[in-house]
């Protein structure tokens, strides 16, 4: 990490993942401002001008073997690598040309759209703009080879990509534009997506939009799970000679994201929590869903009916829930009354 730091003619010392990050949200401010844009599908479009890349999507095994001939037929055998480039993790790649001819973009980024991955999509083109903010590919090589989970300079594009994919000094306003004629919900968020960054999910967006509300919100996901000493039994590679019952699995929270405003209000909600049966997103997870809607729900609860393991309850206000329905997750917005 701090090679990177280092050859960007960053300091390198201390918090180098924020010396980076600073430097990569200057350059795209920069960029922003001569260029006078209004929305983040046209910041898109001015990084991939300054940056020389260009993107193209696979949404099939067909597109690969298309793209793979399209380049062959301009003398770009290398780009055959494509073939064997993505897997569970691997979800975009850039490659640059040998030979590039004037006004022909010198990197072309992969992105992987297939199945699951779609909804990663918007993301992923930020994360391979990320790379080539900070460290171009050589000609012939892949830009990341690393499976993200395992590699602190992936993780890094991925942080660089929420903030600049999701641009502050863009993005923030056009949100307090939209809350001041109404309230943040999910009408505000998909009419945001739309007008701003219309290749983001709708969960990508929902999480930018609570992380820089001006209002308090928290972001929430569960799924089916156990509480910690539940999964090491349940997992233990260790054999019993007698047969052990073990727990249930149980509708838990698996991510809760809250803004700087929710915490102010301590409204959280930990981590492998159980989502009690009455709220929302177990209803909806059970099948309930809203008149006219295949996939949500919402409503008024109490967060006293949400409890620890050790019985404490979350407290006695009431909260305002949307939630929407993923094959085997639920995800949802919670505001206070």
């Amino acid at each position: 990490m701090q090679k990177l730091a280092y050859d960007l003619g960053l300091r390198g010392d201390g918090a180098v993942v924020d010396q980076v990050l600073e430097y990569c949200m200057g350059q795209v401010a920069g960029w922003a401002d001569e260029d006078g844009v209004a929305t983040l599908a046209e910041l898109e479009g001015v990084a991939c001008r300054r940056l020389c890349l260009e993107f193209e999507e696979i949404w099939s095994d067909d597109d690969i073997e298309r793209l793979v001939r399209k380049y062959a037929e301009q003398g770009e055998y290398a780009f055959a690598y494509i073939r064997t480039a993505f897997d569970g993790e691997t979800f975009g790649t850039t490659l640059i040309r040998d030979d590039v001819a004037p006004g022909v973009k010198s990197y072309i980024a992969f992105i992987d759209c297939r199945g699951p991955k779609a909804h990663r999509r918007y993301f992923t083109r930020w994360h391979e703009i990320a790379h080539l903010l900070t460290l171009p590919p050589r000609s012939g090589e892949p830009v990341n080879r690393s499976p993200l989970g395992r590699c602190p300079v992936e993780q890094l594009m991925d942080k660089i990509a929420a903030e600049v994919g999701f641009f502050d000094p863009i993005f923030r306003p056009a949100l307090e534009g939209y809350l001041a004629s109404g309230s943040l919900g999910f009408q505000v968020v998909e009419q945001i997506r739309r007008d701003h960054c219309p290749t983001a999910s709708f969960q990508s967006t929902l999480i930018a939009c609570v992380r820089q509300a001006p209002v308090p919100a928290v972001y929430v996901e569960a799924a089916m799970g156990y509480k910690k000493d539940e999964a090491t039994k349940v997992f233990s590679p260790q054999r019993t000679l007698f047969p052990v019952e073990l727990p249930e699995a149980r509708l838990r929270i698996q991510n809760a994201t809250g803004n700087d405003e929710a915490r102010r209000l301590r409204l959280r909600f930990d981590r492998n929590m159980e989502v009690p049966g009455t709220s929302v997103l177990a209803r909806l997870f059970g099948g309930e869903v809203d008149r006219g809607s295949s996939t949500d729900l919402a409503g008024h609860e109490a967060l006293s009916n949400w409890e620890h393991s050790d019985g404490s309850t979350l407290s006695d206000a009431t909260v305002f829930i949307e939630a929407r329905r993923l094959p085997s997750q639920v995800f949802g917005l919670v505001v206070p009354c």
